[in-house]
């Protein structure tokens, strides 16, 4: 490439952060990280547009200075921190930038950042048994799921005592619908107990490395989703906020009820979830997949995770005769203080609504 003739300003597809005092910069499209030196900041402002390269000798009047930035920004335009103009990564940018817009910047970053490129390497499966090994070694992996110790339990009943309508698994994938009508009375305990142990109760656990089997899938069987329940309008439990023990098969009492207009503002003042009876409340636990998963990649897997698990509950939902709708349209601080959560490790994900079909 010709440095003394290209147009360059400051790539788009890039992030830079501050950490243990220096500027990092991050490629998101290359997966490199760089230390920027001293002056670096400088040399980013001033290529914040379109400029030529050799227009750093207009920077300063410092003869030293002006060599020093001359010197960096070639370095820059190499590692792509610079963007020649009318190149293929200029191109590329662009293409990113504007298929992204509408979500803002940030969201195309954490997509390109997270997109396995060709060359990179994977661990294999003998990989992942040696590094579980070495885990278990450093201490005791996260628990499957969070307890609640001296809160009020209420005990539930089986699965097999609830009235199942349908249980035909293809007639329940037609049947599925998302329901946004609902009468205002009670959902039967029974309905409630087993559409909690279906769905999220455990099957099969490795104690040892708290690897634990659901009827749902998880990525690497971390189960990282976390099950809370506010109880609006269920037979035989009061309302308030509680925790499913997917161990135990019951319901820890962790807050009092809800009143309609604060669940109203929880759900964005969505009017179809007034007479809903019950909502499960999904969260994602990031130190249990973390333990197992070290690439930012796994974000992407929390969300599979809670969308394997709720489809099992629609199916449930639809199997119990009962109505269901998924809604991530939710205000993640007000669900975080209902649920007593820290969302520095604790993410909101969702919520299902459920309710008796009008």
């Amino acid at each position: 490439m010709n440095h003394q003739t290209v147009q360059v300003r400051v790539s788009s597809c890039g992030v830079s952060f501050w950490d243990s005092g220096k500027l990092v910069w991050d490629d998101t499209l290359g997966h490199r990280q760089f230390a920027l030196v001293d002056g670096a900041e400088a040399l980013l402002r001033w290529f914040s547009a379109w400029k030529p390269l050799e227009s750093t000798d207009t920077m300063t009047d410092d003869p030293v200075l002006r060599e020093r930035y001359a010197k960096i920004a070639r370095i820059f335009l190499d590692h792509d921190i610079l963007v020649a103009e009318g190149s293929p990564r200029h191109r590329f940018e662009e293409s990113a930038v504007s298929a992204f817009k509408p979500w803002g910047r940030l969201a195309s970053a954490f997509h390109f950042s997270t997109r396995n490129l060709a060359g990179e390497s994977a661990m294999s499966p003998e990989d992942y048994d040696a590094m579980l090994v070495e885990n278990l070694k450093l201490g005791p992996p996260p628990r499957a799921h969070r307890t609640f110790t001296g809160a009020p339990v209420v005990e539930l009943p089986d699965w097999s005592a609830a009235n199942w309508r349908e249980r035909d698994l293809l007639n329940l994938l037609y049947q599925r619908r998302s329901d946004r009508k609902f009468v205002d009375k009670p959902i039967p305990l029974e309905s409630a107990a087993a559409l909690l142990k279906v769905s999220a109760g455990i099957v099969e656990i490795d104690e040892q490395s708290q690897t634990v089997f659901k009827t749902s899938p998880s990525g690497g069987g971390r189960h990282p989703t976390e099950v809370y329940v506010l109880i609006r309008a269920v037979d035989g439990i009061d309302p308030g906020v509680y925790h499913y023990n997917p161990t135990a098969h019951t319901l820890a009492l962790i807050g009092g009820p809800c009143s309609d207009d604060d669940f109203s503002r929880i759900v964005t003042e969505q009017a179809w979830t007034e007479n809903s009876a019950m909502v499960v409340f999904y969260t994602a636990v990031l130190e249990r997949s973390m333990w197992k998963y070290r690439t930012a990649r796994i974000y992407r897997v929390l969300h599979f995770d809670v969308g394997h698990l709720n489809q099992t509950v629609y199916l449930l939902v639809t199997a119990l005769g009962l109505g269901m709708t998924f809604t991530s349209a939710v205000r993640d601080e007000l669900v975080e203080q209902l649920l007593g959560l820290d969302p520095a490790g604790e993410l909101v994900m969702g919520c299902a609504v459920i309710g008796n079909k009008a």
